[in-house]
């Protein structure tokens, strides 16, 4: 198995999901540069990758390649999720994904 980077797995991971009906938001952390000079603050550090929503259930996921683990900033916000009942999926494969999703069913 070649070694892919996360932008690879979650391309094909986020075009699978949107073939079975998910509509799927990357979700953007730290700052950026807004357009006039200024700064915006996007979502916080360690917030996942991508929401998923799917049959009226958003999921939240993180793509790691494999064998890799979340940042310890990444750890500490999926912990906190936890805490108030929401669970971050963190998927090494389209398959993972799927799965994540879906539950395992069709």
């Amino acid at each position: 198995m070649t070694s892919r980077n996360e932008t690879a797995l979650a391309a094909d991971a986020v075009k699978a999901l949107r073939s079975i009906g998910c509509l799927c938001e990357r979700v953007q952390s730290g700052e950026a540069q807004g357009r006039h000079g200024g700064h915006m603050q996007l979502a916080s550090k360690g917030t996942p990758d991508w929401l998923v929503v799917f049959r009226g259930s958003v999921k939240l996921i993180e793509f790691k390649r494999p064998g890799e683990h979340p940042s310890p900033d990444q750890v500490d916000w999926h912990e906190r999720a936890e805490r108030r009942g929401v669970t971050v999926h963190v998927v090494s494969s389209v398959e993972q994904a799927l799965r994540a999703v879906t539950g395992g069913q069709p």
